[in-house]
């Protein structure tokens, strides 16, 4: 899959090395305090798996965000169709 960037950022498909920050992420309740119950890092690990199953299927989806700069993982961002 191709990776979709700007000047400081890049979209871009889902790394084994993404699971521990996304992990920690939703493990925060401020992060989740909007969006739903905290997850386990297999919880986690399975979100990861359906975002980059639905990129590969679909050409389209959820994208790992990293920043250009550092190579930091900071998200993820894009297209749901749900």
């Amino acid at each position: 899959m191709a990776e979709i960037g700007t000047e400081r950022l890049i979209m871009r498909g889902w790394r084994e090395s993404d699971l521990a920050p996304w992990a920690a992420m939703n493990a925060d309740p401020e992060v989740r305090r909007y969006v739903g119950p905290l997850l386990t890092f297999e919880q986690a690990a399975a979100w990861v798996l359906n975002y980059q199953d639905d990129l590969d299927r679909y050409g389209f989806g959820l994208w790992a965000l990293q920043v250009r700069a550092s190579g930091e993982f900071i998200g993820f961002t894009g297209l749901n169709g749900a």
